[in-house]
């Protein structure tokens, strides 16, 4: 839609503004856009597994001066209190 519209892509890493008119450039973008896609994905998995190291370590409960309670119940977060 950029191609039609006129529009003008700037990429602040490259410290450059691509045109989709141009094939060249396009062409960049995609192999940009896709990059970007799989280093993104390697940050995810790399963050996903090292929360899964740390979830194994950690302990599972901690009671607090306030008596209020923490767990870990999967991937979510559970606080609650007595009544």
């Amino acid at each position: 839609m950029c191609k039609f519209a006129g529009v003008k892509i700037y990429i602040h890493t490259k410290r450059k503004i691509f045109d989709p008119a141009n094939p060249l450039e396009e062409n960049d973008l995609h192999n940009e856009a896709v990059q970007s896609a799989r280093r993104s994905a390697e940050i995810s998995e790399a963050v996903t597994r090292e929360m899964k190291v740390n979830l194994v370590l950690q302990p599972q409960a901690v009671i607090f001066e306030s008596s209020l309670v923490v767990a870990l119940s999967g991937s979510v977060l559970v606080a609650s209190s007595p009544v």
